[in-house]
């Protein structure tokens, strides 16, 4: 490219795309099983797969794992560490090294799949979302608590997610920061509590003006999601100097 780098595209090779889709014409399931060393899109494949497997860089056991998953010997549990965009032209200029436009913190557009994104055999719902208290201090700890459930007819694990966001419009682009996750173990047909406990400072944002990180002060919102995008459930407290 002008700017040089060994990618201009973050698409699938043509040729792969092509062979897919001519593999889909057989009118068989398909599952599409993707072993790459970054992020790519997946949008000219998502028509003609069934299921998606993003098995990275597995190593010399991947072909057992790969079969253990989708025999369902294992129950999958695995997340996304970066963000799954659509298309290079969702994302500034492969030049900028700004972090804005980019990452479930300051992208503002809608990912393909977004940080922390996972499938099981399982089916989680969150509910009881609270925090122990209303108001904290800098010093404080925060300590919040869910309940999962696991409605599924597999025993699985969860990787509950919590995402801070502070409603200070005044301090930058920042949207949310992932604050906490766990993975719990939770059978079918049972639920379990999780607990967090978030220091007030670990909530510290880097401010360019002053040389140093602070505290955002004002009122807060937590997000205990099953990736960056799931704000479904929430719960606010106020932090104060």
């Amino acid at each position: 490219s002008e700017y040089g780098g060994d990618r201009k595209e973050i698409g699938l090779p043509h040729n792969q795309v092509k062979y897919l889709k001519r593999l889909a014409q057989e009118g068989k399931p398909l599952i599409v099983v993707v072993m790459a060393g970054s992020a790519v899109s997946l949008t000219e494949i998502e028509p003609y797969a069934d299921a998606i497997l993003y098995a990275w860089y597995p190593g010399e056991e991947g072909g057992n794992a790969v079969a253990d998953l989708l025999f369902a010997d294992i129950n999958p549990s695995g997340r996304l560490p970066v963000t799954m965009y659509r298309s290079e032209a969702d994302l500034p200029p492969f030049h900028e090294y700004s972090m804005l436009g980019r990452t479930y913190r300051f992208f503002e557009g809608e990912p393909e799949y977004p940080f922390g994104f996972g499938l099981s055999y399982s089916i989680f719902e969150y509910s009881g979302f609270v925090a122990s208290g209303s108001e904290f201090s800098e010093d404080d700890v925060i300590k919040l608590e869910i309940t999962i459930r696991n409605n599924g007819e597999a025993n699985g694990e969860e990787v509950v997610q919590i995402y801070g966001k502070s409603h200070d419009t005044g301090c930058g682009p920042l949207l949310k920061s992932l604050v906490a996750f766990k993975r719990v173990h939770v059978g079918a047909g049972s639920e379990k509590k999780v607990e967090f406990a978030i220091p007030v400072s670990q909530l510290q944002v880097w401010d360019p003006m002053e040389g140093q990180f602070v505290n955002r002060l004002g009122e807060y919102s937590f997000f205990a999601g099953k990736n960056s995008a799931d704000e479904s459930v929430q719960t606010k407290i106020v932090i104060n100097d």
